[in-house]
């Protein structure tokens, strides 16, 4: 599967976020999938055990096109519709050297 490729099948099954800059503007719009850290996630964000099974409604987990730039956190955030997120942290994903997808972990976006 190429990064295309890749891109294709997040656009079947992911939604419509957008990436707005520092002042609020919409500086970019990309098809991804978003949804709720669950435990066996939470890994990446903090060790504190929990049920497993649980999840904590204030992370989230991004998966988007390789092409997106996403905002460093506290330069910017992402909104799909029903919320607003700020990027913790992100990794692109590659196969060699061909980039695949990004994988983003989120947090609820508060204003300063």
């Amino acid at each position: 599967m190429r990064g295309d490729e890749a891109a294709k099948g997040l656009a079947r099954v992911g939604g419509p976020i957008a990436v707005h800059d520092a002042q609020g503007a919409v500086a970019e719009r990309f098809t991804g999938v978003l949804r709720p850290l669950r435990y066996k996630n939470r890994m990446y964000v903090k060790p504190e055990p929990t049920p497993i099974g649980a999840d904590d409604q204030s992370y989230y987990l991004l998966y988007a096109p390789p092409d997106v730039t996403l905002p460093p956190s506290g330069g910017g955030y992402l909104s799909d519709g029903t919320g607003r997120f700020t990027v913790i942290r992100q990794e692109v994903v590659r196969f060699g050297a061909l980039p695949m997808y990004i994988w983003a972990i989120l947090r609820d976006y508060t204003e300063v």
